[in-house]
């Protein structure tokens, strides 16, 4: 019966994004996005589970811009938090860092504790496994959000992502903008702007009412990544739908019957 079932559902795609103060052992990933669907782009469902720091956001949200700033940066160097990664970025996301607590504070569970983060993170990924006949994992960078996901995943005493839950099948993952330079036909060694131009003009507007704000809300991120990435599904599918009609008119078959 199990393996009806999966010839009946869909394959799976699941994109994850993080939040950290930076890049050290001793820096915290505080918030885990994640946004999942079929390659069909109009069954996408997202969440994300944060880390409660424990702060006094009643007195916090009181303050004015620079006190925030000066408020939270006191934080970050009591507790040895990368200051470069706070200077350059959280102080000027400082709102978001702060919405990302008050998404932290609303969770059901006791969110001070990792140990209970990394749980519903987990949890959630049973979950979505269930959905799908085979779950692929999508970042926009391999240098970052998975690294990192699967570092607390093993400290915790779970299977890294590159394995489903019960850590005895391996699985396969991707990466956006690898994929979409490839599509493109371009290299690592065009002009980054060039990439980015026609990302716009032959991916981002396929389908173009479905979007997502890429605003360092986790599961807004991982909403963005996943549909960057079946919307270049299905610009590589329009690709090939055209070579393999184009051979067609071009066959030998065909232009003797002309």
């Amino acid at each position: 019966m199990a393996a009806t079932d999966d010839i009946i559902k869909p394959k799976g795609y699941c994109a994850s994004d993080i939040e950290r103060t930076g890049k050290g052992l001793v820096d915290v990933t505080f918030a885990i996005g994640w946004s999942h669907s079929d390659q069909s782009l109009k069954n996408i469902t997202s969440g994300q589970i944060c880390y409660d720091f424990g702060l006094n956001l009643e007195e916090i949200d009181k303050m004015d811009h620079e006190e925030k700033v000066k408020t939270i940066r006191k934080f970050w160097k009591f507790n040895g938090y990368e200051m470069r990664c706070f200077d350059e970025f959280w102080s000027k996301n400082i709102d978001t860092f702060i919405s990302i607590q008050h998404i932290a504070r609303s969770n059901v569970i006791d969110c001070e504790s990792m140990s209970n983060v990394i749980h519903v993170f987990n949890e959630e990924l049973k979950k979505i496994e269930a959905k799908y006949s085979q779950l692929n994992i999508i970042t926009d960078t391999t240098m970052f959000d998975t690294v990192w996901l699967n570092h607390l995943l093993l400290e915790h005493g779970y299977a890294p992502l590159n394995y489903d839950r019960s850590g005895k099948k391996y699985r396969w993952g991707y990466e956006t903008d690898s994929y979409a330079l490839g599509a493109l036909g371009c290299t690592p060694e065009d002009d980054w702007k060039k990439y980015d131009d026609l990302l716009k003009e032959k991916i981002d507007s396929i389908c173009p009412e479905i979007t997502a704000e890429h605003d360092h809300i986790p599961k807004n991120d991982a909403k963005s990544i996943l549909i960057r990435f079946l919307k270049t599904m299905k610009y590589c599918a329009s690709i090939r739908e055209y070579r393999v009609q184009n051979e067609q008119d071009h066959s030998p078959k065909r232009i003797r019957q002309e």
